[in-house]
């Protein structure tokens, strides 16, 4: 498949720095790569909002952009 495109996603980060609930924003057109980059956030872990000391779920945009080379 010769496809590229730019997947943006909002994802929830729960307070322990995992991925929540993940939401497209706006889709490649694409099945595959939607897809394709919900499976690679899934497995990202990122550091969560803090207020002072406390660790607080939030919201985040992250794009994806497949091109071929």
């Amino acid at each position: 498949n010769n496809w590229e495109g730019r997947v943006l996603l909002s994802a929830y980060i729960k307070e322990d720095g995992s991925i929540g609930e993940v939401k497209i924003v706006k889709s490649s057109g694409h099945s595959e790569l939607d897809e394709a980059a919900i499976a690679a956030l899934r497995g990202w872990r990122f550091e969560p909002a803090r207020r002072g000391e406390v660790a607080q779920g939030s919201w985040v945009r992250v794009p994806f952009t497949f091109t071929l080379q």
